[in-house]
């Protein structure tokens, strides 16, 4: 499964993990998880976060329209299936998420 990797301060990375949990997990350097779901440019995806991402004073990456940020690493995923898995990123999903994170 192909995911995205924001990291601060350095570009997008693609990601192929086998375990989605892990893979998130890694992609969030062992972080406590929670995630949005989240309609950008006509794509569904899920940004996963590190929940204490602001606790922890974590640099923002991502300001969401109702004056929230995402702070910290972010990884995202294509959403989910009818029954809660987690997919993997599609090409026309990635290129907005780079989109999002253009100079």
């Amino acid at each position: 499964m192909r995911i995205l990797v924001k990291p601060v301060g350095l570009p997008v990375e693609v990601r192929e993990v086998t375990d989605s949990y892990r893979g998130i997990k890694e992609g969030l350097d062992g972080a406590l998880l929670d995630h949005i779901t989240f309609k950008v440019m006509g794509t569904v995806l899920n940004i996963w976060i590190d929940d204490e991402g602001k606790l922890k004073g974590l640099e923002p990456q991502f300001f969401l329209p109702w004056g929230d940020t995402l702070n910290g690493p972010l990884v995202f995923t294509g959403g989910a299936d009818e029954e809660g898995n987690t997919l993997g990123i599609t090409p026309s999903q990635e290129a907005v998420v780079r989109l999002m994170f253009e100079d």
